[in-house]
Formats: C-alpha cells, structure tokens, sequence
C-alpha cells in the first residue's frame, strides 16, 4: 500500500523493438482511489512502423467491486507481421499498477 495523496506515473514497457509509455495523474486516498488524466502516449519501433496510439482513462473511479483503469492502445507492423498493444494502468485498494491485461476486480 502506498501513502495517501497526488501522483504522476509513467507507464512504460520495453521490449527493445517495441517501446511504448504513457504518463498518468491520480489520487490515492482513503476512500476510492480515482485517476484524474492519462496522457502523452509515446511508441517507439525499430524497423517498423505503428498508428492510431491514444490514451484513455476507462473508469475514472474505483467501486467497491472494480480498480478504476486507463488504457493505450495502438496498431503496429514488422516484418513479422501486424498485430495491436492494449496496455493497462490501474489504481485500487491505495496502490497502482501497469499491465498487459486488464485485471480490474479486486
């Protein structure tokens, strides 16, 4: 458990080839946790190429039940082949985490 109060994070998952991030503000407080803005996605390819990055906070506030979360999300070539990021930001019970899945009920 983190400490009540305002934070900024960033996000970021490196891979080498694929590099991605975003930043988010948030309030970790002893009632519901709630994110106030996610923003500033950042991808970086190597021998690639990627579109349609955005940021989103998907739920603003914690519930008794689910963590509030943000999300990125883009789409992405190589000489592999094509697929997409869904890459998560979560605040809950008074702490935080990023991840590659959404795991949002406590």
């Amino acid at each position: 458990m983190k400490s009540n109060g305002s934070y900024t994070v960033k996000s970021y998952w490196n891979t080498g080839i694929l590099n991605y991030s975003f930043q988010t503000d948030f309030v970790l407080r002893s009632g519901y946790d709630y994110i106030n803005k996610s923003y500033n996605p950042n991808v970086t390819i190597i021998g690639g190429t990627y579109d349609n990055e955005k940021v989103s906070v998907q739920r603003k506030h914690e519930t008794s039940t689910k963590r509030a979360y943000s999300r990125m999300d883009f789409s992405y070539e190589v000489f592999t082949g094509k697929s997409s990021v869904d890459f998560y930001f979560q605040v809950g019970n008074n702490d935080y985490e990023t991840t590659l899945s959404l795991k949002d009920s406590k």
